[in-house]
């Protein structure tokens, strides 16, 4: 009888606190990003086309028709699911040109046990349907009046969505200006860029078409990778993460005997593992780049001990 009530208890226990977890959980992005602005109008999306774009990540594409809905480049939505009880969040890493056009918006969810996560790689298929809302503060927004910005853009794993985004939404900007003649004119752009591996580096292939473009330079990072690789003619993928001197030679390079990124006016867009923005805010600092100038957004695979956001407003 002792040994049984011995049991009970911790069998109690153990359920106390897996649903103490559980309850976190289910919170986990909405506690984090609970002080965070979202957009009036959520909207009923639908999946049109689902890709694994690397090993461990699936792109999905969801069809958005309720007119009203909008975002802002590098905003994240909220993601409910039926049946699921844990919201999820996911970075959104298309433009809003093409939703605006297309009525279209793009995800990149990388594989893990989460709930929401875990439907996306098992059991979403084309034609599921979710419940999506858009938010955050970590966006780039300029209007058609505002001075020419450069932009300075780190990007960690699949910290790239939204960094994407706003690469997407820059290169629209910068088309319309000078093929239209209206508009905001971008600036430069650079793009550093760090994944485990070549192959769970997203977009590779984006990003070489764009750098055709006169404004918009790219340098790839591979963790876990020990030599020096070419991708096509134009990238070369540099072993090792991202670092301080990597940024200083960024900052301080030259293209025709100019400054490529004006420090007076560059803006810089982090996105990646804690402590990857951690690391890097104080060398942009170092550089004389000003907290006004920089907009991070960290994540993180465990839940919070206690609502806290990890995210700092954008400029």
């Amino acid at each position: 009888m002792l040994h049984i009530s011995f049991a009970r208890t911790k069998s109690r226990q153990f359920l106390e606190k897996a649903e103490k977890v559980l309850t976190k959980l289910r919170m986990f992005h909405t506690e984090i990003t609970a002080n965070e602005p979202r957009n009036d109008v959520s909207a009923t999306a639908v999946v049109t086309e689902m890709l694994d774009i690397s090993p461990t990540v699936k792109k999905v594409v969801l069809r958005v028709d309720e007119p009203k809905f909008t975002f802002k480049s590098g905003q994240w939505v909220d993601f409910t699911i039926s049946g699921v009880d844990i919201v999820g969040g996911f970075s959104i890493c298309s433009t809003p040109k093409l939703l605006r056009e297309q009525r279209l918006l793009e995800l990149a969810v990388k594989k893990s046990k989460h709930p929401p996560v875990a439907w996306v790689h098992d059991k979403c298929r084309v034609g599921s349907t979710v419940q999506i809302q858009a938010g955050g503060e970590f966006f780039y927004d300029p209007r058609p009046s505002d001075p020419p910005k450069d932009l300075l853009l780190l990007a960690g794993g699949v910290g790239i969505n939204p960094v994407r985004s706003i690469i997407l939404h820059d290169k629209d900007l910068y088309d319309d200006h000078y093929a239209k003649s209206f508009g905001h004119c971008p600036g430069h752009a650079t793009l550093l860029y760090c994944a485990k591996s070549p192959s769970e580096l997203l977009f590779k292939d984006d990003f070489m078409r764009i750098s055709d473009d006169i404004n918009f330079q790219c340098v790839l990072f591979a963790s876990q990778f020990k030599n020096v690789s070419d991708v096509g003619s134009k990238f070369t993928i540099h072993p090792g993460r991202i670092t301080a001197l990597d940024i200083l030679s960024t900052v301080t390079a030259k293209k025709g005997g100019k400054s490529w990124l004006d420090i007076k006016r560059v803006m810089c867009y982090i996105c990646g593992p804690r402590e990857m923005v951690t690391s890097l805010v104080p060398a942009l600092k170092e550089c004389g780049i000003s907290d006004e100038q920089i907009a991070y957004e960290a994540w993180t695979v465990t839940p919070p001990p206690s609502p806290a956001s990890i995210s700092k407003n954008a400029v």
